[in-house]
């Protein structure tokens, strides 16, 4: 894959790979959905179905990390103590912005997911046998090439492009949907 030139501008292609354009002095984030709420997903841990119900985050949202692979003994790539990673909970999902350090865009290698790292409070199992977790302590969110939460998303965007977060996110649910149909039938193929 090569080194990825601090600075400069990419694009990510079909297969992951980061391509230059051209030279600009405009920065970039990333940003995406980290967590969808009410949809079951495995987690791949226990093998069980979980879900995540809106608001079970609410008061761990702070000294959250931007990690690769829940990688904890690796250097963070982002946190909110120091300003580079921000949040917002809203009505159906989790949803991330990055504002990119140097190295960050070369440690992503391709991983175009997210997942949430977290310490479950309190959860119930349904009948079907479903966990569903209604407080959890968020701890980090990875970039990592399969996500359990199938609508999870990770995308570069020009800092000068970008609205704030809450109205940006707006859309994630549709996008991650985007997203996860066409893994789907990329399996298919």
């Amino acid at each position: 894959y090569g080194h990825l030139e601090y600075g400069a501008r990419y694009v990510v292609n079909s297969d992951g790979r980061a391509i230059k354009t051209k030279s600009s002095a405009r920065k970039q984030i990333l940003q995406g959905w980290a967590c969808h709420y009410n949809v079951v997903h495995k987690n791949y841990k226990t093998n069980g179905d979980e879900m995540f119900l809106p608001g079970c985050f609410t008061g761990t949202l702070w000294g959250v990390m931007f990690q690769r692979d829940h990688l904890l003994s690796e250097p963070k790539m982002a946190d909110q103590d120091d300003g580079t990673l921000e949040l917002h909970d809203g009505k159906a999902g989790l949803a991330i912005r990055v504002y990119l350090k140097e190295g960050v865009l070369e440690r992503l290698d391709g991983r175009r997911e997210l997942s949430v790292g977290y310490k479950v409070l309190n959860s119930k199992v349904r009948a079907d046998g479903v966990r569903i977790i209604q407080r959890a302590a968020l701890v980090e969110i990875s970039a990592c090439y399969v996500g359990a939460v199938r609508q999870s998303f990770v995308k570069i965007r020009d800092a000068d492009d970008v609205g704030s977060l809450a109205t940006d996110s707006k859309n994630f649910a549709y996008t991650g949907a985007a997203f996860g149909f066409t893994r789907a039938m990329q399996k298919l193929m």
